[in-house]
């Protein structure tokens, strides 16, 4: 496990695709920040905007470059025959399967160290985080735990998965069906329970009493939506990118939860695949 681990994680410092994930990263966290340091410029600051509003505001899209480097990355493990190679010279499937995800999920991690790091340019013009310092680890840890299970989700597709271009095309997909239902789920529970009511006569519109809102949810539907929603990574991430998060314990446990669920079902699966 050790010489599997030092290998890998000198392919990847060594690899040009981390690189350019993290510059990737960089660059739309830069300007991200950036956006924000002109609004604030533009005397646009009568909205309260800080730091706290673009810290954590690229965790939408987080899911995105992980997928795209742990596909373009694990996939070279099949396509150059590196993967058969390892199982030859006496790695178990075991072995070979956790260190694979254990490096893709330093890789994560590493992305979001790097997004949280050049968040700060915005300091100067912006300020410091108006959250807690515990409010602000907190954060940070669920991200972490977020990123770990997106790497485990996509490390178990890239490892079933033969096919390099197959494989890609599967976790953006994959990425693509759960970042629809987290957005789902999150604008279903942002929806009032009361709602203006406008009355349209010939002096035109005029509010009424508030009535109630139908497209909002309440009772035992609620409490599953809520759960669901600090289920899935996605709907974390908008959460979090909201400073939103209602329940960052409860993301973190599922988290946790979701990676081992998933490593287990991969790990299971990988060690029956028959691999040419």
């Amino acid at each position: 496990m050790q010489k599997l681990m030092n290998a890998n994680l000198f392919h990847l410092r060594k690899n040009k695709l981390f690189l350019i994930t993290i510059a990737s990263m960089l660059a739309f966290n830069l300007v991200n920040v950036l956006n924000g340091v002109r609004q604030i410029k533009q005397a646009m600051g009568e909205f309260g905007y800080t730091l706290d509003h673009y810290f954590f505001g690229f965790l939408p899209l987080a899911g995105l470059f992980i997928c795209s480097f742990t596909c373009l990355f694990q996939g070279t493990e099949y396509s150059d025959g590196t993967l058969r190679n390892k199982l030859m010279v006496g790695h178990t499937r075991t072995r070979t399967y956790l260190a694979a995800f254990l490096t893709n999920s330093i890789a994560a991690v590493a992305i979001m160290v790097v997004a949280f790091l050049i968040n700060l340019v915005g300091v100067p013009t912006l300020g410091w985080l108006k959250m807690s310092v515990f409010e602000l680890i907190t954060y940070c840890i669920a991200s972490f735990l977020m990123a770990i299970a997106w790497a485990a989700l996509f490390t178990a597709l890239c490892m079933l998965i033969s096919n390099k271009a197959y494989s890609v095309a599967i976790c953006l997909l994959a990425w693509l069906a759960i970042t629809f239902i987290g957005s789902y789920l999150y604008n279903a529970l942002c929806e009032p329970e009361m709602q203006a009511g406008a009355i349209i006569t010939a002096n035109g519109i005029q509010m009424s009493e508030p009535i109630l809102n139908p497209e909002y949810i309440g009772g035992f539907k609620r409490q599953v939506y809520e759960y669901l929603a600090d289920f899935f990574p996605s709907s974390q991430g908008i959460a979090m990118s909201h400073l939103d998060a209602a329940h960052p314990i409860r993301m973190m446990l599922n988290s946790v939860l979701l990676t081992v669920i998933i490593t287990i079902s991969g790990l299971k699966a990988f060690c029956r695949k028959d691999i040419k």
